[in-house]
Parts: structure tokens; sequence; C-alpha cells
């Protein structure tokens, strides 16, 4: 049975830093990204953007619940712009 305080911890919103890598140096990917990412819920905070090799390199610190964190990951995984992630 679920108590009620695992219920409010449930809704807390999580943190984690998030770390981006694109196969080409075109800023606009970093938008798109963002945008979809923040259609589903997430709050996005650019820390740092790199460049190596012609690839964009992004750093972002994201909040939100922890399923959509997870879903976040789906997300990423099933984009082609996106080279890796962590």
């Amino acid at each position: 049975m679920v108590t009620r305080v695992e219920r409010i911890i449930a809704q807390l919103q999580k943190e984690q830093f998030l770390s981006v890598t694109f196969r080409d140096p075109n800023f606009h990917q970093i938008e798109n990204l963002e945008s979809a990412l923040q259609t589903k819920g997430l709050i996005l905070e650019r820390i740092e953007i790199a460049k190596d090799d012609d690839h964009l390199i992004v750093l972002f610190k994201v909040s939100g619940k922890k399923e959509l964190l997870v879903e976040m990951s789906e997300t990423l995984a099933t984009r082609p712009e996106i080279i890796s992630f962590s």
C-alpha cells in the first residue's frame, strides 16, 4: 500500500545533468531538442555549449518528474541528429 508520504515524494521534481553530442554543428538542433523536451513537461537550462571536430556538445540541467526523465532517455535515443548522450 502506498503511503501519503510516498505519493508526495513521487510528485517531487528530480534534477539531473545531461550531456548531448550532436552530429552536426547546427544550433537549430539544440533549439528543436529543447522544444521537444519542454513540450513533454521537462524544464531545461543550458549550462555549456562546446564544439569539437564539427560536433556540438551541450550540457543541460534537466528537471522533471522521474517518469518524464525516463521518457527523455527514450526520446534522445530515437533522434538521428544525436550521436550520444549521458
